[in-house]
């Protein structure tokens, strides 16, 4: 049982600022009782030893919203702030009402909610809740969804900044159910869009007030093209209504998301995972990788790191993923962003902040100056290459996000310097100095036309990366000579096999004059190039979408051999990954 550290009449909560810090204590879960708040109108929170016996609600929403008050609800509505959280929106009393009623709906008379649940004074409560937070929502009954944050409810076609928060990625797929908490004055119905092939139902919790839908729903409803018609149960009466609360149609980060939630097979799911948390944002860039940690399998004390030290717990994350038997997914999750100048089997770490901001800055430079690498903005790269043919502009794909996972991917090792070592085929290849406009990712033809006299084992093989550079690819000695590492070469690895994340029928081209994508014809083998930079030590620099048919034939001749991957940059010492003044971001990609 729990015992009571807080309790204060709504009455006199609105415009307080309430500290649970003098009677609460250090390491201990904590809940508020809905059934007090809603019926008695008082705000209580009780300290557990333990909750896995409590059945309890807990609340998703973001720290901080960008959005404003407009027409649609009031400007100013009673609330609250908590001391140590006086940066992050105010509570507003009503929009906790509403979660504390839908809890109680679901079947549960707790609700926890990281705000008033978290001494937000004391790092190392916070430590400890962090360490737990993958179990706090994987015991919950339900979480409630706040796209808007806690200071007002959204309305179904408002965008909200939820979906790109580091946080919200663990607290949508690892709860049993998961619902989303709107304004909505139609009543309770249905919406269908595509010929049933995109549903959702619309719960009413107050009468022209609010409404509930399944998050799954609302994703799908987000991610299609065209708006969906929601027929009420009280009168069939039927309106047309735009989805995008969560974002809108084509989006990267609702498809990754989606993927996340539907595939099965554990190698496609993590690497859904890291495709989700790339496109996020945090204001401590630690908390990207404490984020996900407990959806991948792994637990790391949050104390050991700075809530600078993205690289570092990065770096120990990945560890412990391969030495419980994981692959390095995060090899394959974008091809179109550069590699890490530090860790290069990881892609460069964008920049992030509270506001969900998320982007990369232009190349300063090559990552090795024997080699051309021009500078090129990676925000551009949606609009395609100067020549890029406009009349095809429905079968490009996503630049930052694979519609793919790669099957069969090589396991390894890391060290504490961030080197990844993986045995793989490989034989080696020289860059021949040309670098045409960019490739478009997965498209099957990158290569057409550019390999060379096939039945020559003495002739190269020439391809070109999506980041425009060509290569040769050296056949190796047919007698099955063994490759000896040259200093300085490069080589090109094979990594594995895409196979298509899930698909719905909507993806697919629409008879109507305005319908679904026309998705592109794509190569399944993907490869990359890696250089020396000292001896033993190589850093990824091109990556390869191949044709299977072509392809295949070659990179079953190569021999597998052994690499380690990293740097090239030597890793900053812990001391300097703590820093975030910017102009230290030209050194150290924190």
């Amino acid at each position: 049982m729990g015992h009571t550290i807080y309790e204060l009449p709504l009455s006199a909560l609105a415009s307080t600022t309430i500290n649970i810090e003098t009677k609460a204590t250090i390491g201990r879960y904590r809940l508020i009782d809905c059934s007090k708040y809603v019926q008695d109108h008082v705000l209580c929170i009780e300290e557990y030893l333990d909750i896995s016996p409590q059945p309890y609600s807990a609340v998703s929403y973001i720290w901080k919203s960008a959005l404003t008050a407009d027409s649609r609800g009031p400007t100013e509505q009673p609330s609250f702030s908590v001391i140590g959280a006086e940066d992050a929106d105010p509570i507003a009393l009503d929009v906790l009402q509403q979660a504390c009623i839908v809890a109680l709906l679901e079947g549960t008379e707790k609700l926890w909610i990281d705000r008033l649940c978290i001494i937000q004074t004391s790092s190392e409560d916070k430590a400890w809740q962090i360490a737990r937070m993958y179990q706090i929502y994987k015991m919950c009954r339900v979480c409630i969804v706040l796209p808007g944050g806690l200071t007002r409810l959204t309305s179904v076609d408002e965008e909200t900044d939820w979906i790109s928060r580091a946080w919200t990625l663990q607290e949508a797929i690892v709860p049993q159910k998961t619902v989303v908490l709107l304004s909505w004055d139609h009543g309770s119905g249905q919406w269908e869009g595509w010929k049933g092939g995109v549903k959702g139902n619309v719960i009413e919790i107050l009468p022209g007030s609010s409404a509930i839908v399944l998050l799954h729903e609302m994703l799908k409803a987000c991610f299609y093209p065209m708006s969906v018609t929601f027929t009420s149960s009280n009168d069939s009466s039927n309106c047309d209504i735009s989805v995008c609360n969560l974002g809108s149609y084509g989006e990267s980060s609702v498809g990754a998301l989606l993927w996340v939630l539907e595939v099965v097979d554990p190698d496609a799911k993590a690497m859904a995972i890291w495709q989700s948390a790339l496109l996020r944002a945090s204001s401590r860039p630690v908390d990207m990788v404490f984020s996900i940690m407990g959806i991948l399998g792994v637990t790391l004390d949050p104390r050991k790191f700075h809530k600078n030290d993205r690289i570092g717990a990065t770096i120990a994350l990945a560890q412990e993923i391969l030495r419980l038997g994981g692959k390095p997914a995060w090899l394959a999750m974008s091809l179109d962003i550069p590699p890490s100048r530090f860790i290069s089997s990881f892609p460069d770490f964008p920049e992030t902040n509270v506001g969900g901001s998320v982007s990369w800055s232009s190349r300063r430079g090559p990552t090795n100056p024997n080699v051309a690498d021009p500078i090129y903005d990676i925000n551009g790269l949606e609009y395609g290459p100067p020549d890029f043919d406009e009349s095809i502009s429905d079968t490009r794909s996503n630049v930052l996000l694979p519609y793919h996972w790669i099957m069969n991917m090589p396991s390894g090792t890391m060290d504490d310097d961030g080197y990844l070592t993986m045995k793989t085929k490989a034989t080696r290849a020289i860059f021949t100095g040309q670098t045409f406009g960019r490739r478009w990712t997965n498209m099957a033809s990158n290569n057409d036309g550019m390999y060379t006299d096939w039945d020559k084992p003495n002739d190269a093989i020439r391809v070109v990366g999506v980041d425009g550079k060509v290569w040769d690819i050296l056949n190796y000695d047919e007698s099955g000579t063994t490759l000896q590492p040259v200093p300085g070469q490069a080589y090109i690895l094979f990594i594995g096999t895409a196979c298509e994340f899930p698909r719905d029928a909507v993806y697919y081209p629409d008879p109507r004059p305005v319908g679904g994508i026309l998705l592109p014809k794509t190569s399944t083998l993907r490869a990359f190039t890696i250089e020396e930079h000292t001896p033993g030590k190589f850093h990824r620099v091109s990556a390869f979408t191949l044709d299977e048919v072509l392809f295949k034939p070659v990179i079953e001749k190569w021999k597998e051999h052994t690499f380690a991957i990293g740097g090239p940059k030597t890793l900053p010492s812990e001391a300097h990954r703590r820093y975030e003044s910017r102009d230290l971001l030209q050194y150290d990609d924190i």
